[in-house]
């Protein structure tokens, strides 16, 4: 994991509804994630100021594994 967001700051509560909980994996370890991100998800990931292709929500991590 290369930078992660203050948990804290999430803004929506935990209700995947804003990018403020996002995390940034490296290419390597976000392979490994054993569940594909939905084109919900993407959508609203593409509104993270820093967004790019490993990027998956903080609060959604904890239903996927590595």
């Amino acid at each position: 994991m290369i930078a992660v967001q203050d948990a804290t700051l999430r803004a929506c509560d935990g209700t995947i509804s804003c990018s403020t909980c996002h995390l940034i994996f490296k290419k390597e370890d976000f392979g490994k994630i054993d569940s594909p991100i939905t084109d919900d998800e993407i959508d609203m990931l593409t509104l993270a100021k820093d967004y790019c292709d490993t990027v998956i929500f903080e609060i959604d991590m904890r239903k996927r594994r590595l």
